[in-house]
């Protein structure tokens, strides 16, 4: 069975690189009908955080990612990995060690000095007698001084030389364990088939292999993938809104588009770009993720986000838009609304903001809007209008646009003088869906009503 897993440290928010790693994970599990599993690395006790931790669990719900068994969290396992650190002591696979600081300062000072690469040299590995006084002991592993080699689905044979691994340290003096031991007892002990993972964790590999290999564990297989660059090709950071993914449902994004663009950063399959997620699991396979790092392109995760946006039906948006705290539950015009609405809009803040500048009656004019767009005879032509909508049909934006074209051929007028000063006494601006929408949304009532308002406005200057 094909088990992965995601392994966060509850130390900040979950930004989109994590989120990537987390999809490719969720991806190729579901595709193989394995599992998905979620480990919170949170040992490290003074940056720890439990609403960080509480983040990264709200991020997968939004996103849909589902988890399967329970969450295992490394601060309640102590127990098992000073179980190992003593198996690996009473087999003389590993031993204390009691240089203190100053000598590895010293031994480090030394090394460097003759241009050689900073290293443990060994020892106490294999020593005997009275240790020193007064120091608390770490545990080191007795590595064997050979090359390790890393068959990579993504990078493929990736050989580290012998002389960049020493006898590097498995728990420390306190007899807290290291990063790289608890997470090789871990994905063992939850069988992690298939570790999907950042390029950055390339170099804890041999020290992970050479931790399986001490143990008598089989290891899993490694996918290390590329990192995501920001626009210039550079790292990512906070100012490339990577922090937070959540940030991304704030601004109006949808998590269909956001799966669709994370999955896409690094994996293709064929020239297609649309993927549900049922298509996403179909076809998602780590060995096809590229080589090479990809780029944040915020224009093609607008598009995304807008074709979704288009794809979804009314009642639907309805529904998100309630989650903003935008409810149209007691519009019978709502499909008038949205429908006039999403073919322009990109995000869900910008039907928002649409609706919001149709439904409340605007409370200032748009000052440049009225100066270009009311004349002389303006106020004349909305009085008119206001007066010509008894007996019409204004059910349909087709009612409405019968007879705004009546009245135009009965003042003899262009459709902008009368469409574009309706568009201001209605909604305070003049960019909005189309007129004839707006007028069936709004109904004849309170058209008249805004109107009116405007005028004495204008009158009242």
């Amino acid at each position: 069975m094909v088990i992965t897993r995601f392994a966060p440290s509850p130390t900040g928010f979950l930004h989109i690189g994590g989120v990537r790693t987390a999809i490719f994970s969720y991806l190729w599990a579901k595709n193989n009908n394995g599992k998905f599993l979620l480990r919170i690395e949170d040992t490290d006790k003074k940056r720890n955080s439990d609403e960080a931790t509480k983040e990264i669990l709200r991020a997968f719900k939004w996103l849909n990612i589902e988890i399967n068994d329970d969450i295992v969290y490394q601060s309640q396992r102590d127990d098992i990995y000073t179980k190992y650190i003593n198996q690996l002591l009473e087999e003389k696979k590993a031993y204390h060690c009691y240089m203190s600081k100053e000598e590895l300062d010293a031994l480090r000072e030394e090394q460097q000095a003759k241009g050689e690469r900073s290293r443990y040299n060994g020892k106490y590995r294999d020593f005997i007698g009275e240790p020193p006084k007064g120091i608390e002991p770490v545990v080191r592993i007795k590595a064997e001084a050979r090359d390790i080699t890393i068959n990579d689905g993504v990078k493929g044979e990736v050989v580290f030389p012998a002389d960049q691994i020493d006898d590097f340290i498995i728990a420390r003096s306190d007899g807290s364990p290291t990063y790289n031991f608890v997470v090789a007892i871990d994905d063992y002990l939850m069988k992690v088939s298939d570790v999907i993972r950042g390029d950055d964790h390339l170099s804890n590999a041999p020290k992970q292999m050479l931790i399986y290999e001490a143990l008598g564990f089989d290891a899993p297989k490694f996918f290390h993938i590329p990192m995501i660059l920001n626009e210039k090709g550079k790292k990512l950071s906070k100012r490339d809104n990577a922090s937070n993914v959540m940030d991304y449902k704030d601004e109006g994004y949808f998590s269909e588009a956001l799966l669709n663009y994370l999955v896409r950063l690094g994996w293709s399959s064929g020239d297609q770009e649309i993927f549900s997620i049922e298509m996403m699991i179909d076809k998602f396979n780590p060995n096809d993720i590229n080589k090479s790092a990809s780029a944040i392109n915020p224009e093609k995760l607008l598009w995304l986000n807008s074709h979704y946006l288009k794809s979804f039906s009314n009642a639907d948006i309805s529904e998100r838009l309630g989650e903003i705290g935008v409810f149209l539950n007691n519009n019978d015009k709502i499909d008038i609304l949205l429908d006039s609405i999403k073919e322009r809009a990109k995000t869900l803040l910008d039907i928002k903001e649409t609706v919001s500048n149709i439904l409340n009656e605007p409370s200032e004019y748009n000052a440049k809007a009225v100066k270009k767009n009311i004349k002389d005879n303006t106020l004349d032509l909305l009085e008119k209008y206001i007066n010509s909508l008894e007996g019409e049909d204004f059910s349909l934006p087709s009612g409405c646009e019968t007879h705004l074209n009546k009245f135009l051929e009965s003042e003899n007028i262009k459709i902008p003088q009368i469409a574009q000063p309706l568009r201001i006494s209605l909604l305070g601006i003049t960019n909005s869906p189309a007129i004839y929408d707006v007028l069936c949304v709004l109904g004849k009532d309170e058209i008249i009503k805004r109107v009116n308002k405007f005028l004495e406005y204008k009158k009242g200057e």
